[in-house]
């Protein structure tokens, strides 16, 4: 509650309300690329966040590395691209993971691309 408090206090400076996501355990701040869970800050690079919530915005689709490599980038994707993606992505997933035997929350379908998987922790 005091990350929700503190981040609409900011916005409210500027006449603008906080968009926060509440996906599961996690809160998600995009404006200020913050990712929480159970108050406590889950540290994330620019590119880990930016695949993350890219990932989130695009819930129930499945994104290539294709595409993923050009909205989070910006760059035209060729094969030097794919293991800066899947480097990107495993970190992410291991400091996502609460626990070693948890399923993961972006998830792939080989040879198509990456997904997040909402519905993971909703039962």
């Amino acid at each position: 509650m005091a990350l929700l408090k503190r981040c609409t206090s900011r916005n409210e400076c500027r006449n603008e309300t906080a968009r926060i996501i509440i996906q599961d355990d996690l809160i998600i701040v995009p404006e200020h690329k913050k990712v929480f869970r159970n108050d406590l800050e889950i540290t994330l690079t620019a590119k880990e966040f930016d695949i993350f919530y890219t990932l989130m915005e695009n819930r129930g689709g499945v994104l290539s590395p294709e595409r993923l490599y050009k909205e989070v980038w910006g760059l035209q994707y060729d094969e030097s691209a794919k293991p800066v993606i899947w480097t990107q992505v495993k970190r992410l997933r291991q400091k996502l993971r609460t626990d070693p035997k948890a399923m993961d929350y972006i998830r792939n379908i080989r040879e198509v691309g990456y997904y997040y998987d909402f519905y993971l922790n909703s039962n």
